[in-house]
């Protein structure tokens, strides 16, 4: 499956300081259930590099350095902050203690 812009819209959507608590609950768990591709309950940065995957050239594939350059900002940024017990990789409960903490 070829991954591309129209899914880095679960990543917008985790702008959820103007949400209601339940919304923001919802929103979280449902970029959760799609980030997490093999099921196994927790988020790698692996899987989120994937799914934030976009097709910078227009080949209708997507290369390794695509998924590093679309995924790296936002790696570099917030996986280390959610990762409470720093096992590298993310729960849902820990995103969601996250984002109730903004």
């Amino acid at each position: 499956m070829l991954l591309g812009n129209k899914n880095l819209h679960f990543f917008h959507l985790l702008n959820t300081r103007t949400m209601s608590n339940t919304d923001k609950t919802d929103t979280i768990t449902a970029f959760f259930n799609f980030v997490d591709k093999d099921k196994d309950g927790f988020v790698t940065k692996t899987e989120i590099e994937e799914a934030m995957a976009v097709d910078l050239n227009n080949d209708n594939t997507i290369s390794e350095n695509e998924k590093v350059i679309a995924g790296q900002q936002w790696l570099n940024t917030n996986f280390s902050l959610q990762d409470l017990d720093k096992d590298s990789k993310l729960t849902l409960q820990e995103l969601l203690s996250f984002n109730n903490a903004l």
